[in-house]
């Protein structure tokens, strides 16, 4: 019988070392697998919108605003106004007669990071005014309807809004799935990548004769269906504080350019003054509209 060798002698003195030391010791030597920890999902703001099945999820620029609708189109006029929205315009042409008119209106309906901004006409006339801009008319609806790259309407049903039927149009779940639905229907649009003007995103709060001697009523109008009626006929039904995920905020610029001469010269001007003018009117609207406005 021959005696352990020194490598033997020296493993079995380690190991009774090591059982010798505290629980620590052996903890440095011994490792127990573990489940990795269980992924806690994001939380969701109560307010942050969302579309079923994750259709259209909101921008976490969006988890902030109020989902009243008065309180709320406040606040996105605040962003704007800082000059935080994508509010693009384009240059289209008008002609009544003899007389030609180079105007600068939205080349699609405001953004803010990527969501169609609703407002109310009140607040839609503070931008505006901001802007340098004043609303469209309806005759200037149906020219960007004629001249843009025209999307098909996509109104939602009244039964989205659930029980208690509009209580829920200025939802800002709404506005949000709603923008989605026309971006999706821009992407099908064959055109869309090289398109200056896009038209029929949704309805647009505009300035009537009627509007101007009622200062407490908004007119509307759009959504134009494949015969080129309107879902929405101008009209009178709401007042300053409406809200409705379709009602989308365009512009014009008041500064303009006229030619008196089928287009060989051109002279500045306004909107405004072209307006009120008797012979000049149509080319920006379809009735006279009085300046300066009261």
């Amino acid at each position: 019988m021959h005696s352990p060798g020194l490598p033997v002698i020296v493993g079995c003195v380690l190991v009774a070392w090591l059982l010798s030391r505290p629980s620590k010791a052996l903890a440095a030597v011994v490792v127990t697998p573990t489940k990795p920890p269980a992924k806690t999902p994001a939380k969701t703001p109560a307010d942050r919108p969302s579309s079923p099945g994750g259709l259209t999820p909101a921008p976490t620029s969006w988890a902030g605003f109020s989902n009243f609708p008065i309180e709320r189109s406040a606040q996105l006029l605040a962003q704007l106004k800082q000059g935080r929205g994508d509010l693009p315009f384009t240059e289209i042409l008008t002609s009544h007669e003899n007389y030609r008119a180079l105007l600068s209106v939205s080349a699609q309906a405001a953004q803010l990071d990527g969501v169609r901004v609703s407002l109310t006409a009140r607040d839609q006339l503070k931008l505006a005014q901001h802007l340098g801009a004043g609303l469209l008319t309806k005759s200037l609806v149906n020219r960007i309807y004629k001249t843009g790259l025209r999307l098909a309407a996509r109104p939602q049903p009244w039964s989205a809004d659930g029980p208690g039927g509009r209580g829920t149009m200025g939802d800002l779940r709404r506005i949000v799935e709603y923008s989605g639905i026309v971006d999706a229907e821009l992407a099908r649009t064959p055109g869309h990548e090289v398109a200056e003007l896009i038209a029929n995103e949704g309805k647009d709060w505009i300035v009537t004769r009627g509007s101007i001697q009622n200062p407490g009523r908004a007119a509307n109008y759009g959504l134009f269906k494949p015969s080129g009626q309107p879902w929405q006929p101008a009209a009178l039904a709401h007042n300053l504080d409406h809200s409705d995920y379709s009602q989308l905020a365009r512009f014009v610029k008041n500064q303009a350019m006229v030619s008196f001469d089928e287009g060989k010269s051109w002279t500045p001007d306004t909107v405004d003054r072209i307006a009120s003018d008797p012979l000049m009117y149509r080319l920006v609207s379809d009735e006279i509209l009085p300046y300066p406005r009261p």
